[in-house]
């Protein structure tokens, strides 16, 4: 019966993840997809990267950066995007690997949603917000496999989220 629920769970968290992403406008969400892939390999996509991929001027590129920066859908360190679709290399409280290579997330629905809609292999280590205990996740094609017992996820107010954008 937990399982089933925690499966149940995980379904609405993986569709929750989904439609944020899918929530974008069309340029910012290829920008962000094009961003996440590239930290999913472990790189800092720069600028004129993101502007060759998407085959768009570089000043064009830069103001739908600055314009998502703002609403907190990517973050980005100098010329390089270090943060889109709650994907980081950037350390944060919430550790992941993904084919064997460790990144972060911006927060705990992220490090539940990426591996789930990904449908892949994962392990996360996260802080838990209350007791400061480290929890330790383990994914397998997408499902949670290993997890303590209750597992309690938390979310921000829609209002506050911007807030938490970018590891907290």
């Amino acid at each position: 019966m937990l399982n089933r629920v925690i499966l149940n769970e995980m379904n609405e968290i993986k569709t929750a993840w989904e439609r944020y992403i899918a929530e974008l406008p069309p340029d910012q969400n290829a920008l962000n997809r094009a961003a996440f892939h590239l930290l999913r390999q472990g790189q800092a996509p720069s600028v004129s990267q993101l502007a060759e991929i998407l085959d768009l001027p570089e000043a064009q590129c830069r103001s739908l950066i600055k314009v998502m920066l703002a609403i907190g859908s990517v973050t980005i360190d100098d010329d390089r995007i270090t943060g889109a679709g709650g994907l980081s290399i950037v350390p944060t409280f919430h550790q992941i690997t993904l084919a064997d290579i460790q990144l972060y997330c911006w927060c705990a629905l992220d490090t539940l949603g990426i591996p789930a809609a990904l449908a892949e292999d994962a392990d996360i280590t996260s802080e838990d917000g209350q007791s400061g205990n480290k929890l330790r996740l383990r994914f397998e094609a997408g499902r949670l496999v290993d997890f303590p017992n209750p597992l309690r996820l938390q979310l921000a107010p829609p209002d506050q989220t911007r807030l938490l954008c970018g590891g907290t």
